[in-house]
């Protein structure tokens, strides 16, 4: 991907843009933001905009021989740490350090770290000194959800960029020049074009999306045992809870959108934010998820 085809943050990207033209590229860079955000693209295309032989509009040529090696992934001169645990260690670090010293085979060497906020102390201490003493032809590009994680002095280093959520109306305009269906939907439930492009590959989503709408949609109806079930039903799919509260939220928002002002509530979708709450303090997942399912039906607006 170049620079001018990545979708949104314009006023970042066209500076990016500028500051390779005017010969001004930092020995490193942060590019922070949600999951899903475009980080790791956003470095790709930076990467190919630095390394690219022929320049041009502030952007990659796209034709020449580093874009293609770069394009079919076999550039010499790009250097990727992608995590494979839940942490970065001090040896793979010591990896790049030891790969800083190798003179690029053309102008520039580029590193690009992805998620560097869950990089240990003593690994965060080893990049340090690589940003320290490496030579100027290495680029360092590190991406992140949470740049507070870095120390400091890594910070002091680094030109920060964060990207700043896109609204609904672009992601949705994203999806629909893809001819992505029900690209509407997904937008108003995903908070980013990869969650978006994430949900709309995933084969189970919409019949997961459809039976959660229909629980919000009747939850008022449901007896105890119909609302023990829901709730039994939505916490063996663990690895979606997150996502069902989202839908959930979306759902039952839209039905207090469709009631009459006199009638109107938000203690449904309280009640799912305080579910949020105690999820995220380890309480007991099927318990929580009745209590919640309890009150929105106790206090539904459907």
């Amino acid at each position: 991907m170049k620079l001018s085809e990545f979708f949104g943050n314009k006023p970042m990207i066209d500076a990016l843009g500028k500051s390779i033209a005017n010969g001004r590229v930092f020995h490193a860079y942060i590019f922070s933001g949600a999951a899903g955000g475009g980080k790791y693209t956003l470095a790709q295309a930076f990467a190919a905009t630095i390394i690219c032989h022929n320049p041009a509009n502030n952007d990659a040529c796209g034709i020449c021989q580093s874009c293609i090696s770069l394009a079919a992934g076999t550039h010499p001169d790009i250097v990727r740490l992608i995590p494979q645990k839940s942490s970065i260690g001090v040896e793979e670090i010591r990896d790049m350090i030891r790969d800083a010293a190798i003179k690029p085979y053309y102008s520039r060497r580029v590193y690009i770290i992805r998620n560097v906020d869950i990089m240990t102390v003593p690994a965060q201490n080893a990049l340090l000194k690589t940003l320290e003493d490496s030579a100027a032809h290495g680029v360092f590009i590190l991406t992140a959800k949470n740049p507070a994680a870095f120390l400091p002095t890594i910070l002091s280093r680094c030109a920060i960029y964060k990207l700043a959520p896109l609204p609904q109306s672009d992601i949705a305009a994203y999806l629909a020049a893809r001819e992505i269906p029900r690209a509407q939907n997904l937008a108003a439930i995903a908070p980013s074009i990869g969650a978006a492009l994430s949900f709309a590959n995933d084969e189970g989503f919409w019949p997961h999306h459809d039976h959660i709408a229909q629980i919000a949609a009747n939850i008022s109806k449901m007896n105890i045992a119909e609302i023990f079930a829901a709730a039994k039903e939505i916490e063996s799919a663990k690895d979606r809870l997150p996502q069902t509260l989202d839908i959930l939220t979306l759902h039952l928002h839209k039905i207090l959108m469709q009631t009459p002002a006199s009638q109107q509530s938000i203690a449904p979708l309280s009640a799912i934010n305080q579910a949020r709450v105690h999820l995220s303090a380890n309480t007991n997942p099927l318990l929580t998820i009745e209590i919640m399912l309890l009150d929105i039906a106790q206090k539904s607006i459907t």
